[in-house]
């Protein structure tokens, strides 16, 4: 999965984190979103390197950048390779529609992570 993709669906993992679920389905997704929070601390970490690297400092350690700035496109380009890089510490889990019970999800959260929930 790609970095952007994960930083995408974080959102709509963490709705579903959120639901009542039968135990075992309950246990992979959270067991799943350990694994996620712990890549994307990673990086954000690297996207913290591309502000700093980029943007001016503004105050306390804080930094800024914007479209109007001369390396904006540097930091998109840069920013966009780090989106784009495969990481493979994610579980390769899927959940079946069936195992969710009768949870109602929002059909954008189910967009956002069809690369975990299958109807087969």
């Amino acid at each position: 999965m790609k970095a952007g993709r994960l930083q995408a669906s974080r959102g709509a993992l963490a709705k579903l984190a959120g639901v009542s679920l039968p135990v075992k389905t309950a246990y992979r997704i959270a067991r799943l979103l350990k694994a996620v929070d712990a890549e994307l601390a990673l990086i954000g970490e690297r996207q913290d390197v591309i502000v700093k690297k980029y943007g001016r400092e503004v105050s306390g350690g804080n930094y800024e950048l914007k479209p109007t700035d001369s390396n904006w496109t540097d930091f998109i380009r840069e920013r966009s390779e780090l989106m784009d890089i495969d990481i493979p510490g994610i579980p390769d889990i899927t959940i079946l529609v069936s195992d969710l019970g009768d949870v109602s999800l929002e059909p954008g959260v189910l967009a956002d992570l069809d690369w975990l929930i299958v109807d087969p």
